[in-house]
């Protein structure tokens, strides 16, 4: 039997081929993108920075601890502060108007603290060791060891939480009984920048009014334990010709904080 011949279907597939061949070469060819559209990398180079050599680094800034004399240190934001709470040196206590104080405040170790003085004679007894009373953000910023800090009842002048008997305490004096002890006597109680007894041991006055002839005393004495005893607490009051036996003072010189930290109408 014969098979029919296979022609036209190749025929017809050639066709196709070749149409199809036609139409790839007559789509239109994209043209290049032009130069603008390309976009360009810039590339900066730096020349590389040496490292300053030992002899030509910047110097430090002097910090306060080197203006302050050897019986003060500094305080945080400026203005130095005693060491230890004022006793009396040379002179005579005068009366508590301040009409013939001419006792000189000493801050040195191992020596009674004044008590029972006024703010006028603590006014004084600062001037006549040619510095003044402190004010209060001059005394809270020592205790606190910062420039500024938010209002706790929980800093102390020696670390956040209260601890009984690590200054001269109601614990420490025996309830009270055994009284003031002489400057420096808790080692322990000291601040990083070492400033003594800013905790208990007495109270002490500061120069910014509370309201009216009343005055602050802060840091509380050997009568108290924990809430008068911390670096914020101003309710110890006295009046500014008055005077009570367990409030001393000490004395600061002058700072950039003592210029910003007064109370309206001081």
């Amino acid at each position: 039997m014969l098979s029919r011949p296979a022609w036209p279907g190749i025929a017809a597939a050639v066709v196709i081929l070749i149409a199809g061949c036609k139409r790839t070469e007559e789509a239109p060819v994209p043209s290049p993108p032009s130069d603008a559209a390309i976009p360009r990398v810039v590339v900066l180079q730096f020349p590389p920075v040496a490292a300053s050599p030992p002899d030509l680094a910047p110097q430090a800034k002097p910090t306060p601890d080197s203006v302050c004399p050897a019986d003060m240190a500094p305080i945080p934001g400026g203005g130095c502060i005693d060491r230890h709470e004022a006793s009396p040196g040379k002179g005579a206590l005068g009366a508590a108007s301040g009409k013939g104080t001419t006792v000189v405040a000493l801050a040195v170790a191992g020596k009674r603290p004044f008590t029972a003085v006024s703010v006028f004679q603590a006014e004084r007894a600062c001037k006549n060791a040619k510095k003044r009373l402190c004010t209060e953000h001059e005394w809270r910023a020592a205790c606190h060891g910062v420039a500024t800090w938010p209002r706790s009842e929980e800093a102390y002048s020696y670390g956040p939480k209260y601890e009984e008997r690590r200054c001269n305490d109601w614990h420490a004096s025996n309830q009270g009984a055994s009284g003031v002890v002489p400057t420096g006597s808790f080692s322990r109680c000291v601040t990083p920048r070492g400033v003594f007894d800013l905790s208990n041991n007495v109270a002490e006055i500061v120069s910014t009014p509370h309201t009216g002839d009343y005055y602050s005393a802060f840091g509380g004495s050997y009568m108290n334990v924990v809430l008068d005893s911390n670096c914020d607490e101003d309710e110890y009051v006295v009046r500014r010709d008055g005077s009570a036996r367990d409030v001393g003072f000490r004395c600061c010189s002058d700072g950039q904080l003592a210029q910003q930290i007064k109370k309206p109408g001081s």
